[in-house]
């Protein structure tokens, strides 16, 4: 087996379908099982420079809330020093970002994703049990003013969602200079039909007057609309899709160092274990070259929807 040396090149880590890994999806918080110990810093960071040794470039810092770990920053410091590490980026929902947006650009953070489902105060505290929506907003403000450009606003569309909110929500976006991306996480494809989303958006795009965008490699699942220089203003994802588009170019690992290759048990690395063991980087090379090569065709069938969601 040709284990890639310690060099500065980086070699193209490729599943037994023919697919390139190129993203992490590193999980910092939450995850892992309640006998698993998370990793220190310099671990996690030690496993994400193996997989950037092997051609996986692009980390997104995730997890039920990264901004609770302790020391985030201090972490994606560590990983955008990685050489290979070429995109960090973050998955929050917002409620913290305002203090640690300048830390987090700083240590090389360079795109955010936040989840956002409305803009009403009452609705938000609603759905998500807490009254943060200023707390959110700020954040966002803090984020634009620490340079952070573009943020992408995740906005989950459930069933009850309307038309008119998602056009405040975009007018909003639009001001802001936010890149607004409408999932189908709420159950709006399973009442309303899986074309029902994707038909709303374009109607939206009517409305604002944006460009349908000609689709390039870091379009993800999304389809994308553009605004003013061809800048991204509006995205949809399918539910369908976007669990199978995502799951085909990336892998993801809990705060344990377990990494997920595929929904099933057996198509899990427990690489913090081995690290823990004495296991040296070629060894944990070799380890996830393997375990890349016995990847199912559709890895995430099966998966339970926080894992999908994880790999957003």
């Amino acid at each position: 087996m040709n284990t890639p040396q310690r060099t500065g090149a980086t070699a193209m880590l490729e599943d037994g379908h023919g697919r390139r890994i190129t993203h992490l999806r590193l999980a910092v918080h939450g995850g892992s099982g309640a006998h698993a110990p998370w990793l220190e810093h310099a671990e996690l960071a030690q496993l994400c420079g193996v997989l950037a040794r092997l051609g996986v470039g692009q980390v997104r810092l995730t997890g039920d809330e990264p901004l609770l770990r302790p020391g985030l920053a201090e972490l994606a410091g560590r990983i955008s020093a990685l050489p290979g590490v070429h995109t960090l980026a973050l998955s929050t929902d917002g409620r913290r970002l305002a203090r640690h947006a300048v830390a987090l650009r700083l240590a090389g953070v360079q795109r955010l994703n936040v989840a956002l489902g409305t803009l009403d105060a009452a609705r938000y505290r609603q759905q998500e049990g807490v009254d943060a929506l200023c707390d959110v907003l700020g954040g966002l403000r803090a984020a634009r003013h620490a340079g952070f450009a573009p943020i992408k606003i995740n906005c989950a569309v459930r069933a009850d969602t309307t038309e008119a909110a998602l056009a405040r929500m975009l007018a909003w976006t639009l001001a802001g200079g936010f890149i607004l991306r409408l999932i189908d996480e709420g159950g709006y494809g399973s009442v309303h039909g899986a074309a029902a989303l994707p038909a709303l958006a374009a109607r939206l795009a009517e409305r604002f007057g944006l460009i349908a965008a000609l689709e390039s490699r870091d379009s993800g699942p999304a389809h994308y609309w553009t605004a003013g220089e061809r800048a991204r203003a509006l995205g949809v994802i399918n539910a369908r899709t976007r669990q199978h588009a995502e799951a085909l170019n990336r892998v993801y690992m809990t705060p344990d160092g377990t990494l997920h290759l595929g929904a099933a048990a057996a198509h899990r690395l427990p690489l913090g274990a081995m690290l823990r063991a004495g296991a040296g980087e070629d060894e944990l090379a070799e380890s996830i070259v393997r375990g890349v090569a016995q990847r199912p065709r559709h890895p995430e069938l099966g998966a339970p929807p926080a894992v999908l969601r994880r790999l957003a």
